[in-house]
């Protein structure tokens, strides 16, 4: 890599992050001072220093900026000194931007499409994933069941992050047998209790018990709390109608996004499922939850088999 600015750019940070993580790789045998900053905890002013600054113990510099957004915040002179440097840039530096998205129109976007070089990583798509999670553990000589990879996919929720995380963990308990089932994933990968509240309402609401007593279960294990459980449940449901209401109402996918503050990908499903479902079953949902609670809290039933009676349609 020879350029003197260069700007790796995904819409999924992972990505930027394995990138870097190859460039260093690729570097670590080479006479090279390599410098990183965060510009959400840096100071600009540290920056301007390091960018004039001749490396003490090499020939070359390599710095890596993350955290771009805050460099986008900033007053048009607080950054001139880098769109400066983007312009002319030293010859024994090497300067590596790590950017989620370009903010369009910005004076330091244009320094950067007019000088530097742009690599740009492609997402994964969510059909890509299944091949993805094969190939990390076939390169380590290991074998994933078709049903283990779809359960593992599906229980970090796309998340790359997570997802990563969790293949390192199953490739550490799998060392010696190089085998992974879904048995296997079910038992070390455990759902976010966010996740399981949000998928524990959608299949109630779509009546699909067999969906909703395997999440009820995952909750279980986790030693959750079933008021708790149920207290988020008709949160969930109370936001559901607040978004048929918001709908009523015209608003756009960006305003309810904006009161809920929620992201817009989030707002986006939010939509899709309050359209979906009617007023009277949520209502009817959010009337049995609250006669539950009134119930356990009375002493009448036992919450957890309040709690299951309900999800199971018997309550």
């Amino acid at each position: 890599m020879k350029e003197l600015v260069y700007v790796i750019l995904s819409q999924q940070f992972f990505l930027v992050e394995k990138r870097i993580e190859e460039i260093l790789e690729n570097h670590k045998e080479k006479d090279i001072d390599i410098i990183k900053y965060d510009m959400s905890e840096s100071e600009l002013v540290e920056l301007e220093q390091e960018l004039q600054t001749i490396s003490l113990f090499s020939n070359e510099k390599m710095i890596i900026i993350k955290g771009v957004e805050k460099l986008y915040q900033e007053k048009k002179e607080n950054i001139a000194f880098l769109i400066n440097y983007l312009k002319k840039p030293s010859e024994d530096i090497q300067l590596i931007f790590m950017i989620e998205k370009l903010e369009e129109n910005h004076e330091l976007t244009l320094a950067i499409k007019k000088h530097a070089y742009i690599e740009e990583i492609d997402p994964l798509e969510k059909d890509a994933f299944p091949n993805y999670v094969k190939k990390a553990f076939t390169k380590e000589h290991m074998q994933i069941d078709e049903d283990a990879v779809l359960e593992l996919i599906e229980r970090t929720d796309h998340d790359l992050y997570i997802l990563s995380a969790e293949i390192e963990k199953l490739k550490l308990y799998s060392y010696e047998s190089k085998k992974i089932d879904k048995s296997l994933v079910t038992k070390l990968v455990s759902r976010n209790v966010e996740d399981n509240i949000y998928e524990l309402t959608k299949y109630l609401l779509e009546n699909n018990q067999n969906k909703t007593y395997e999440v009820f279960q995952d909750l279980m294990s986790k030693s959750e709390e079933p008021l708790r459980i149920i207290t988020q449940i008709s949160q969930r449901v109370r936001e559901l109608i607040y978004t048929k209401d918001l709908l009523k109402k015209q608003y756009t996918q960006e305003q309810i996004a904006d009161f809920f503050n929620y992201k817009k990908g989030r707002a986006f499903f939010l939509i899709k499922e309050a359209k979906t479902i009617t007023y009277d079953k949520l209502e009817k949902l959010l009337f049995s939850l609250a006669q539950l609670d009134y119930k356990i809290k009375s002493g009448q039933i036992d919450k957890k088999i309040g709690l299951e009676l309900l999800l199971l349609g018997s309550a």
